[in-house]
């Protein structure tokens, strides 16, 4: 549901910010670094929740994912 939503609402920069942050995930799993890659994904989702501009909605979807 958040995806679909931050689809439509997601500004150009909160895109950019959502590319920049899977590109530099990349390193993480070369490493292999799976609390760093935990962490990351916590980091990643909320940026999606986030860009639904939905306030209520990301922080419903951000208390079930911690």
């Amino acid at each position: 549901m958040c995806v679909r939503l931050a689809a439509y609402r997601m500004t150009p920069l909160g895109r950019s910010h959502l590319i920049e942050l899977h590109d530099a995930s990349e390193q993480l799993v070369v490493r292999g670094d799976f609390h760093a890659c935990d962490a990351f994904n916590l980091k990643f989702h909320e940026g999606i929740y986030r860009a639904t501009h939905n306030g209520f909605l990301a922080e419903q979807a951000i208390a079930v994912a911690r």
